[in-house]
């Protein structure tokens, strides 16, 4: 087509979209965006769906750039710990140190070292620990890139 492409901005709670302009682009099939930052520890609520098996997944969006979002999965109440490493191994800041209850969570990663400042562009790693309380152990290892 030859016309610009609405943007259209979505009630999360209805799904009714309004006209907020133009995106001044042809052929635009899709274009999000979120008009607020969070960041903290987001659990399923009620963890209505208990996962079988723990599992650390990729984080996204990877690469990000100012922040990323970890999820992961506890079959059981867990000691938990999320730390982010530099290349060097490295330990750059400790997200998660807490026992959490069995279920899904998120965690929002701002790009900041444990002092607050921001990191620089460049790979970074995320590393899992739980210990659940009915003595099962987890580890994993994810990579993800920061670019500025």
């Amino acid at each position: 087509s030859s016309e610009l492409n609405d943007f259209v901005s979505i009630d999360p709670m209805t799904g009714a979209g309004t006209v907020v302009g133009s995106v001044g682009m042809k052929h635009i099939l899709s274009l999000a965006y979120i008009d607020e930052i969070v960041l903290g520890v987001e659990d399923d609520e009620n963890n209505v769906n208990i996962p079988t098996a723990y599992s650390l997944k990729q984080n996204y969006p990877n690469p990000f750039n100012p922040s990323t979002t970890i999820n992961f999965s506890l079959p059981a109440e867990s000691d938990v710990k999320l730390v982010i490493y530099n290349m060097l191994g490295q330990e750059i800041t400790t997200l998660v140190n807490e026992q959490i209850p069995a279920g899904n969570h998120s965690v929002i990663w701002n790009a900041n070292n444990s002092g607050g400042t921001q990191l620089t562009s460049g790979i970074y790693f995320y590393k899992l620990t739980a210990s659940g309380t009915n003595g099962s152990k987890f580890q994993d290892v994810k990579k993800m890139i920061l670019i500025k």
